[in-house]
């Protein structure tokens, strides 16, 4: 499970106006470690994209699994442009959780997300920028700059309207949430229960490819 770190700037805020920022870091691009029935509930309100201020993901390295979920419930997510994306669930016979086929599907599209949560295809920082996974992408040199910049941004913003331009825009794209978080635990659970799953988490550990029920 990555680590979410934040911290509020400034700090003093004026209500609503506190920023969060999210951080994966130290992923494991396929740990099976990371599947399972812990993770088949609904994240916290404080990982939620209907909280009522703007949160920002700064991603400094792959952000695979649950930690996509993560990244994609902030508001506005930059990355470094070594980063990368990763829903690999499949590789071990289970499904994305933490509401990604929502928030990767509201995203990028259906197509591209059946590409990534089926085929478990990396997507580089550029890419998922071009394809409108993330909001900006930076060299190492300049990322850390560049979201201190972004948060003061929004921070020095009217409050009130980027509440409201949050929820509008959330309201409009992320229609199928609440129905991902419904569907995804449930379809984990059978899945845990499944051959697949079994011979996934076998190969992993023999690090030797699965060989799986044909579909």
């Amino acid at each position: 499970m990555p680590e979410i770190r934040r911290s509020a700037r400034p700090s003093s805020p004026a209500p609503g106006r506190v920023l969060h920022r999210c951080r994966p870091v130290d992923h494991d691009d396929e740990r099976p470690a990371d599947s399972g029935h812990h993770r088949c509930r609904k994240p916290n309100r404080g990982r939620d994209p209907r909280v009522s201020r703007p949160v920002v993901g700064a991603v400094n390295g792959p952000a695979a699994g649950v930690g996509v979920s993560l990244t994609l419930a902030c508001d506005l997510t930059v990355a470094t442009k070594s980063s990368y994306f990763l829903v690999a669930l499949t590789k071990v016979g289970l499904m994305p959780d933490g509401g990604a086929t929502a928030l990767v599907a509201a995203s990028i599209g259906r197509a591209r997300a059946m590409k990534m949560a089926l085929l478990a295809e990396r997507l580089p920082a550029r890419e998922a920028l071009t394809a409108g996974l993330i909001a900006d992408a930076y060299s190492d040199d300049e990322f850390a700059s560049a979201v201190e910049n972004l948060t003061r941004r929004l921070t020095n913003g009217p409050g009130d309207a980027s509440r409201w331009t949050k929820d509008a825009v959330n309201d409009a794209t992320l229609t199928e949430l609440d129905n991902a978080f419904a569907r995804e635990p449930n379809g984990q659970l059978e899945l845990l229960a499944t051959p697949d799953f079994e011979e996934g988490v076998t190969a992993f550990r023999k690090k030797r490819p699965a060989a799986f029920r044909r579909t």
